[in-house]
């Protein structure tokens, strides 16, 4: 069902995306000022009159940096996951980074209690891939910056993972990151 929910009713959280392009926003802000919000966005009921923002964080945030009142929506009544959702609606737009895809995976499988077999028909994706992202979040935080800001690309810190010293790993990481 479509609703034009206001914006002080919806609630954001669990974004899997953790960091938006200030211009590209900025740029979406003003699309939308122009000629409106094209897609809508997707919510649950919480039942009290609140919404949770399930899919079109970018579109929320563009939304109240526009300044508008209220935004199109999706009320969202299914029983599939929400999580999952959320990160489909992510891996379909615009690629997140390793680590923001590791997380989400993550927190996937330990709320919903899947396996990563079940994850990956979920989201279409092979289990390898999923098993091998998962794994980049046991790199030392300074590669994982490294794999979130583009320093290194997701292929480094597969095989970072393969030297078990940090100072070893930092040392190759910056290889990889002079190399480019």
């Amino acid at each position: 069902m479509y609703m034009d929910i206001p914006l002080e009713k919806i609630i954001t959280q669990d974004n899997v995306r953790q960091d938006f392009n200030k211009d590209a926003l900025k740029g979406l802000a003003q699309s939308i000022i122009n000629v409106g919000l094209l897609q809508p966005v997707i919510v649950s009921d919480n039942g009290d009159e609140t919404y949770t923002l399930l899919v079109g964080h970018r579109r929320f945030e563009a939304a109240r940096l526009a300044e508008v009142k209220a935004i199109r929506a999706i009320v969202f009544e299914d029983s599939e996951s929400k999580l999952a959702l959320q990160l489909i609606e992510n891996l379909q737009r615009e690629n997140l980074n390793p680590i923001e895809e590791a997380l989400a995976y993550k927190k996937i499988l330990e709320e919903e209690g899947l396996t990563q077999e079940e994850l990956a028909a979920k989201l279409g994706r092979p289990q390898p891939n999923i098993a091998n992202t998962l794994r980049l979040l046991k790199l030392p935080p300074f590669i994982q910056t490294m794999l979130v800001n583009g320093s290194i690309k997701q292929g480094h810190g597969k095989v970072l993972l393969q030297l078990k010293d940090p100072e070893k790993q930092q040392q190759w990481a910056d290889k990889a990151f002079q190399d480019k």
